[in-house]
């Protein structure tokens, strides 16, 4: 990564057409959303955004933090909806507002994010408009749900922590801790982000520590001091669930994927479906509750332990079960696109059945995987390396969900759209070369 000023090789006005254009999809969703959705149902247009919103209000009137949504989903996301009902206002219209703008700067920051991992402006360009016209990006910026927050902060982040790397200035890898812990919070999905952060300084370093390890060893303090605050903010939260409700986990939402992996092997491995799988889960748990255990601390003590003995008593089936939903949740289409739009939803619902019948939504794997070989050909490794590992960080996390649609990999548009633009600049440019031809 050379040094030098990444916002002068992208210009202001290219990276504000691009704010422009995201931000245009995005307006145009909601202007059709709240054609079809009245003001006060977008505060509970899905069980888990009434939770947010319900939460968020505890805490804007009362500052309580003890809400079912807090427990079950961190503190992050509501803190942020409460925070933007103090300043702003609680009406559904200024936050989605608000969450649309940062969706929308958030193609800013994957195109210098991939400007700062490639140094090639076509391909952080290509990489920054994939985001901004990504359907699920689209529709998630105009549900309150965490997807997009989380997103805007781990991208900053991450941005962040490259540039920490460049120039070895505290300053960024402070702001890396803080956006990122900030991130966790917000999904707890983050909570190991720190092993990415790690993993990225020692491929950065890689080539100079061969060389010189003595003076690479001091340019470890700060990724590590970086990763240790983010650790240590997440251990301090962790630590008041286990003092308020008797769980160590950031989120009850951590076991809650435990949980959905559970279910599901019991659904093959019981011959039932997955309803009565969690039935039977949801009766357990309510056995194990007593008086000295809550009914968080259950749920997240059963959905360890029957995870665990599955493992040791069907470890084939378990595995099977996880790389499955790993390789649904990577290509699947489906979101609730239909959700925000109620008045469209068959004519979705059929396009994204089409989708999935033509094999269509296999495309953005195909293309990683195009990415992967011409990399390897340029013999870009420490830049595949470090994309394998953030897209790798979230496809494991998929593998903990179900039936949750393309939101759940969301996140690791971070690195499949860097990985996509390749193989499409590529052909972009044989396109032109022979259209130049033709005409020559």
């Amino acid at each position: 990564m050379k040094q030098g000023s990444h916002l002068s090789m992208l210009s202001f006005r290219s990276l504000v057409i691009l704010f422009v254009v995201a931000l245009a999809a995005r307006l145009i969703w909601w202007g059709l959303m709240i054609q079809q959705v009245p003001p006060e149902q977008l505060l509970q247009l899905t069980p888990d955004v009434k939770q947010y919103t319900t939460s968020a209000e505890a805490i804007r009137s009362q500052f309580d933090f003890d809400t079912q949504g807090v427990v079950v989903f961190g503190p992050g996301y509501p803190a942020w909806l409460a925070l933007l009902g103090l300043v702003l206002s609680p009406h559904p219209y200024w936050l989605l507002f608000v969450q649309i703008f940062l969706s929308a700067f958030s193609s800013v920051l994957v195109a210098l994010f991939a400007l700062d991992l490639t140094e090639d402006k076509p391909i952080a360009f290509a990489a920054g408009y994939l985001n901004a016209l990504s359907m699920t990006s689209i529709w998630l910026a105009n549900i309150l749900l965490s997807e997009t927050m989380f997103f805007f902060f781990l991208v900053f982040g991450l941005l962040a922590f490259l540039k920490g790397l460049r120039t070895d200035r505290g300053t960024y890898f402070l702001s890396a801790a803080l956006l990122l812990s900030v991130a966790t919070f917000t999904r707890s999905m983050g909570q190991f982000l720190f092993l990415v952060l790690l993993g990225v300084t020692f491929l950065h370093h890689w080539s100079s520590m061969r060389k010189n390890p003595k003076a690479v060893t001091r340019k470890l303090v700060w990724p590590l001091v970086a990763s240790t605050l983010m650790v240590a903010v997440v251990a301090a939260w962790t630590l008041r669930n286990d003092h308020l409700y008797g769980f160590r986990q950031l989120a009850l939402s951590a076991s809650g994927g435990q949980a959905h992996l559970v279910r599901v092997t019991r659904e093959t491995l019981d011959h039932v479906s997955y309803t009565e799988a969690s039935a039977s889960f949801d009766a357990e748990i309510q056995m194990l509750q007593d008086d000295s255990l809550s009914y968080y601390a259950a749920f997240d003590a059963h959905s360890q332990n029957s995870l665990r003995q599955l493992i040791r008593e069907h470890p084939l089936l378990v595995a099977r079960i996880y790389a499955g939903n790993v390789l649904s949740e990577l290509n699947d289409e489906w979101g609730l696109q239909h959700v925000s739009l109620p008045r469209w939803s068959e004519q979705l619902r059929a396009l994204i059945s089409w989708i999935h019948k033509k094999g269509l939504n296999y495309r953005v794997s195909l293309l990683a995987v195009i990415g992967t070989i011409i990399l390897v050909r340029k013999r870009k490794y420490q830049l595949l390396l470090i994309l394998s590992l953030i897209y790798l960080y979230f496809a494991l996390i998929a593998g903990f969900s179900h039936w949750q649609g393309s939101r759940i990999f969301y996140h690791g548009q971070i690195a499949w759209a860097i990985l996509i633009a390749y193989p499409l600049i590529w052909l972009y440019r044989q396109i032109g070369s022979k259209i130049r031809t033709r005409h020559s």
